[in-house]
């Protein structure tokens, strides 16, 4: 596998999905709503207190924007160092990855990215952040997960798909 730092803008369009909710047309019941995630492993959330559970979890919101930017360029970037021993040598970690992260929100596009291209975003993400041993363990893998999960409820047909499947949807099916 190889590795690369992402650029600061695919960071920014994290943070702003994850805060705003993507933008243009969604199933008509995708309303986004504030989430949390937590920051470590759901195995261990069985294992914790609810004083600790509290501390590990994390709301997304627009005031913790730079917070979350911060911890997903942190995470790529320890990504690719660990992948290459010569990275800062070589030049592969740009600057603004290791000085304060500031969010700078990106303005509206025409057409907007659709839920399809927001998971892919996700995807190109954890591609390159995820060499750095424990990665399923990092606060930015428990990120990505959950905001790919609610990603992928907006998808079209996702409300009208069966919940639970019973031999009458096989029956009407065939």
């Amino acid at each position: 596998m190889s590795a690369w730092m992402v650029d600061k803008v695919h960071i920014d369009l994290l943070v702003q999905v994850a805060v705003e909710g993507p933008h243009g047309p969604v199933t008509p019941a995708a309303a986004w709503h504030p989430f949390r995630y937590y920051a470590v492993p759901s195995r261990m959330l069985r294992v914790l207190s609810l004083d600790q559970v509290k501390e590990f979890s994390r709301h997304v919101s627009l005031d913790g924007a730079e917070a979350l930017g911060q911890m997903l360029a942190a995470q790529n970037a320890a990504s690719v160092r660990h992948r290459y021993e010569d990275a800062d040598g070589r030049g592969m970690i740009p600057s603004w990855a290791d000085a304060f992260y500031e969010y700078t929100p990106i303005p509206p596009l025409d057409p907007p990215p659709t839920v399809v291209e927001l998971l892919k975003v996700i995807d190109c993400y954890e591609y390159q952040a995820c060499e750095t041993p424990g990665w399923p363990d990092t606060e930015a893998f428990q990120f990505c997960e959950t905001l790919r999960a609610r990603l992928t409820s907006l998808l079209p047909g996702y409300d009208a798909a069966p919940w639970g499947w019973e031999p009458e949807e096989i029956s009407k099916r065939r």
